[in-house]
């Protein structure tokens, strides 16, 4: 509308019409200048969304030209998405727009429908109530948290009770975050982190990312992310000035380790706000000017932030001063490839793909903006949205981008991305699948990446012991950080500082080379124990515990679990592991259920007490090298036992 009356040589002409915008995203110095007052011979327009139904008084309005029309934020029950649906207002909203005129003055309203559409009506007598807008997830977790019993039968009696749909969406998604579990009866129940979502005033994925980020040691920028998420855009883009604010904020998001990422944009404005301060008032207006932000709304994080730290500080997460605490909240807060891991760690499954030519590559240049190639999610295409700091650029560092929210207006859109590697992903995404034979791990049964058998195992078992840490420290997060946990945190910050992501290296591909380091060197002592992780002997050797004898402990290839595989409960050939004609167990040779790899029916030498590999050589796994051979018929092995 602002663009068509600009076009207008009558409405352009400033001697002749002051013509003024007025919505949530302007700034505080933008949404005053509606109050001041023209010369006379000057009409002053003012072209308003539904922000001035309320609370809002201009003196000289004299006349009211009200649409009906409205766009309003409703929530998408089939595709779980945000929707912003232009509607007819309602008529409480009507007689609110009427108001404008004549508070002060006499005044006219002229409404652009007709009686006809009152009459049929097409007009509700009130909004839609909040709760059918928006998503329940923070709803359910404080009816837990009260102990109100079952959040589907309380919801029930309310007034206009949400759908079914609704309901059983938001108690899944709250179950994917594992914020809550369903007990003997089907009904959910507070888990520990659950418990400590519910406390904090944000929605659960900015608050699993806060407690994240206590046990990561980056609580910093941590915070300041989660602060700008939950409250307004510090960028103002004034309408005269759009395209120079645009280029503000894709400047910032291009500095080093910003790496186009909304999230990490955010973080870098809010610090060198804080920078400019120290130089005084002036440096502080000049650096807010230059780059179109909002001293309030930065102020408005800042005070977000102190109240985020105290909440962490009253639920244990962040130590007092005074109070003897291991764990330091703030020694990897320059590790932003760690903050990247946080940030998907609380976002996920908000995941979507890029296609492969939306990556830049070394001397190559997209024909294709960045903006303008489709996204794959699970919930069909979508695309970035154009005030992403990503819109604009010629190419991603990697297919994979974590965003904060999907909305649906003209098209389906992201808000708020942030590129990860697939790294990431196995380590903080969804539930994690190993296909030893096919050498592919998979995220969800959607996100593939290939690994080498040895790669695979590994990364299984680093992630297996980071959700055990997790779970320790946020069912006590008051206790001490284990010296283990505080080894494996030291672990993922290397990994995932060396592991950046570059378009040089395969983003779907895993290897020693592309964690940033080369192969292990297996010592005389032996190899890679896969019970302890360790290197230097095999799991039989384990001081943690011998591999005889029923000792629990190690990486179960049956099913993960935190046992071998001969001890497996889901083995129900018993401890033994051995006979049964196959029944139990995992092949990690075929990856088929119900039979282990010396009973494989694609082994054709299995029957071999030497234990060959038969026809199909490639098929099977050493755990001790990766090769295609059995590890007790590893070579390096034996020679390593020979002392060679």
């Amino acid at each position: 509308t602002m663009e068509k009356l600009a076009e207008n040589p009558l409405f352009s002409d400033k001697s002749r019409c002051w013509l003024y915008a007025l919505h949530s995203s302007l700034s505080t110095e933008e949404q005053t200048k509606i109050f001041e007052v023209p010369p006379v011979g000057i009409r002053k327009i003012i072209v308003s969304t539904n922000i001035a139904e309320t609370s809002i008084t201009v003196e000289d309005v004299v006349y009211v030209v009200d649409s009906g029309r409205v766009k309003e934020n409703r929530y998408d029950d089939v595709n779980m998405m945000a929707t912003l649906v232009e509607c007819w207002a309602s008529r409480a909203a009507e007689k609110q727009r009427r108001g404008r005129a004549g508070r002060v003055r006499p005044g006219m309203a002229f409404h652009l429908f007709s009686s006809i559409t009152i009459m049929e009506k097409q007009l509700d007598e009130f909004q839609l109530p909040e709760m059918l807008r928006t998503s329940l997830d923070d709803l359910i977790l404080q009816i837990l948290l009260l102990d109100l019993g079952d959040p589907t039968e309380f919801l029930n009696k309310a007034v206009n009770p949400p759908s079914e749909l609704m309901l059983s969406n938001s108690i899944n998604h709250l179950a994917g975050l594992q914020a809550i579990e369903l007990d003997e009866a089907e009904l959910p129940q507070l888990t520990a982190l659950g418990y400590h979502l519910a406390t904090l005033p944000v929605e659960p994925r900015i608050g699993k990312m806060l407690l994240y980020s206590a046990i990561f040691g980056c609580v910093g920028p941590v915070v300041t992310i989660a602060a700008a998420l939950s409250g307004r855009n510090p960028f103002a883009a004034p309408f005269h000035l759009r395209d120079q604010a645009d280029e503000a904020k894709r400047r910032i998001s291009r500095e080093e380790g910003v790496d186009l990422s909304d999230h990490l944009t955010l973080l870098r404005a809010y610090d060198l706000w804080k920078q400019s301060q120290k130089g005084g008032r002036g440096e502080e207006r000049a650096f807010l000017r230059d780059n179109f932000l909002s001293r309030n709304t930065l102020s408005m994080i800042s005070q977000m932030r102190k109240q985020f730290l105290d909440l962490l500080k009253d639920i244990g997460f962040i130590r007092r001063p005074g109070t003897n605490h291991l764990r330091l909240e703030h020694e990897n807060d320059s590790n932003l490839s760690l903050v990247r891991a946080v940030v998907c760690a609380g976002l996920y499954p908000n995941v979507v793909v890029a296609p492969s030519a939306a990556v830049k590559k070394p001397g190559q240049k997209s024909g294709k903006k960045v903006g303008e190639h489709a996204l794959m999610s699970t919930r069909g295409a979508v695309y970035f949205h154009p005030c992403s700091a990503s819109f604009e650029a010629d190419g991603l560092s990697t297919r994979y981008i974590i965003y904060h929210e999907m909305v649906k207006t003209s098209k389906v859109y992201i808000r708020d991305g942030t590129t990860v590697s697939p790294f990431t992903l196995v380590l903080f995404g969804g539930e994690l699948t190993v296909h030893h034979q096919q050498e592919v791990v998979t995220v969800d049964g959607w996100l593939h990446f290939r690994a080498a058998r040895k790669t695979a195992a590994l990364l299984r078992h680093l992630r297996l012991q980071t959700e055990a840490i997790l779970l320790e420290q946020i069912a006590n997060p008051d206790g001490e950080v284990s010296g283990k946990g505080r080894n494996l945190v030291m672990v993922l910050d290397a990994l995932l500082a060396d592991y950046s992501i570059s378009a040089d290296q395969p983003n779907d591909d895993f290897s020693f080379n592309s964690f940033g380091m080369d192969e292990p060197h297996i010592s005389g002592g032996g190899g890679t124990c896969h019970r302890c992780g360790e290197q230097g002997h095999f799991a039989r050797e384990c001081p943690n515990g011998g591999a005889g004898g029923g000792a629990s402990g190690g990486a179960c290839f049956n099913c993960g679990g935190n046992h071998f595989a001969r001890e497996c409960p889901n083995n129900s050939s018993g401890p033994s592991g051995v006979g049964g004609g196959g029944a139990g167990g995992a092949c990690h040779r075929c990856g088929l259920q119900g039979h282990f790899a010396r009973e494989c029916p694609n082994n054709q030498g299995s029957a071999a007490p030497s234990g060959s590999v038969g026809s199909n050589p490639a098929s099977s796994a050493c755990y001790n090298c990766g090769g295609p051979h059995f590890a007790r018929d590893c070579q390096q092995q034996q020679q390593e036992s020979r002392g060679g």
